[in-house]
């Protein structure tokens, strides 16, 4: 296994909820998504540089609209394959957290074993890619990873058969510290994971 980045490959992955990114293998994503964004803003510039060196009855034929168009599209299935390997290293956290026994739970803490292992999953791989997207498409990453963790999350919520009143508020307890994890990520950076490491220690 692991995510073969080839072009006949990226858009087939990026529809696959169980893409599997390899560890590091994020940061070659960002390269392709920001890659594409340089090359639409430079078949962009060469578009007007034809456009000025030739004569004016063609210049109208240079249109590079179809090429930009193809690197959006690798660049959308980028932030895919981002959100989809993201949420299949959070797949067997979900999978345990509805496996528990939720109606003999009889004591109630701070956050459940699994809310810290999502946010041990999700903080270190948003703290990185923040660094290597442009702004926009960052943003446009933790808006789409939000949703679909959020729908997922629900979906695990309601196939949960029985809770005990404890497991209750456990849940509602885990259910506000998932919220806040998702508000926070486009604000999540490296140095603020060291220094709560460090804080914790």
């Amino acid at each position: 296994g692991g995510l073969k980045l080839t072009a006949s490959s990226f858009g087939k992955h990026a529809e696959n909820s169980s893409t599997i990114i390899p560890p590091g293998g994020e940061v070659t994503v960002c390269h392709v998504i920001s890659t594409c964004e340089y090359c639409v803003d430079t078949v962009e510039a060469l578009q007007d540089l034809i456009r000025d060196t030739i004569d004016a009855e063609f210049q109208e034929r240079i249109d590079v609209t179809n090429q930009q168009d193809h690197f959006h599209d690798v660049t959308a299935k980028g932030i895919r394959v981002l959100v989809a390997g993201l949420m299949n290293r959070n797949e067997s956290v979900l999978n345990t957290m509805q496996n528990t026994k939720w109606e003999t739970f009889d004591e109630v803490g701070e956050e459940s074993w699994y809310v810290r292992s999502v946010h041990k999953e999700t903080e270190p791989f948003v703290a990185l890619i923040r660094g290597l997207l442009p702004a926009s498409y960052f943003r446009s990453f933790c808006d789409k990873f939000a949703m679909v963790f959020t729908t997922t999350y629900y979906e695990t919520l309601i196939r949960l058969k029985r809770i005990s009143e404890q497991g209750s508020q456990q849940l509602l307890l885990d259910v506000y510290n998932i919220k806040t994890l998702l508000l926070r990520l486009p604000v999540i950076e490296a140095t603020n994971l060291k220094s709560s490491k460090k804080g914790s220690a």
